[in-house]
Order: structure tokens, then sequence, then C-alpha cells
């Protein structure tokens, strides 16, 4: 992101939000991780919030995006958005999950 908000010209935005596609494709790879780390019962509701998420940003970007791009310019933003994405990482890297095994789970065991 914030090599976008550093581009200097139409190319090299281009070819850096074409990197940004090239990596960003995990939902091939994250469905079969949602349906088996949820239990039977909750799995339709995490699909659901998947999918829900996955369309609201897809429907909610561009309005959000073109209204950051009136407020602040374009460089701006994309500055905004790697601070977002930094709290990202730093969320998925310090945060720990909790695992608590379910009664039935040592039942069946």
């Amino acid at each position: 992101m914030i090599g976008m908000g550093l581009a200097h010209n139409v190319y090299q935005l281009t070819a850096l939000r074409l990197c940004q596609g090239a990596m960003s494709g995990f939902q091939a790879a994250i469905i079969p991780m949602i349906a088996q780390g949820t239990p039977v019962e909750r799995s339709g509701w995490a699909m659901g919030m998947f999918f829900t998420s996955q369309v609201s940003g897809t429907l909610l970007g561009p309005v959000l995006g073109g209204w950051m791009s009136e407020v602040m310019g374009f460089r701006p933003m994309f500055f905004c958005m790697a601070g977002f994405c930094f709290v990202g990482v730093c969320a998925l890297l310090f945060l720990k999950e909790i695992f608590i095994l379910s009664l039935r789970l040592l039942l069946l065991a």
C-alpha cells in the first residue's frame, strides 16, 4: 500500500495493483479452513459470515474509497490503508487464539 502511495505514474500504480491482486487470492484456501475449523452446527453461520463480509467489502469498497479519495486525495488514502494493513498484521502476529476443548469432544475421544 505504501508503494502505491509513492507511485510516480500510472504504470507503476498498475504494476503494484497487479502484484497486490496476485498475492491476495486466499478465497479458495480459506473455505476448507473455515469448514474444518468450525463445529458442524456452526459451519453454515461461519461460511455465511465469511461470504457476507466479502460481498460487503465489494459493495462498500468503491463507495468508501471514492469518498476517501475526494476528501483526502489518492496518495494519503493509500497511506491510510497501509496503516489499516499494519494493524491487521499486528493482530495476526500478536493475538493468540484460546482453544477450549468442548465436553462433547472429550467424550468422543
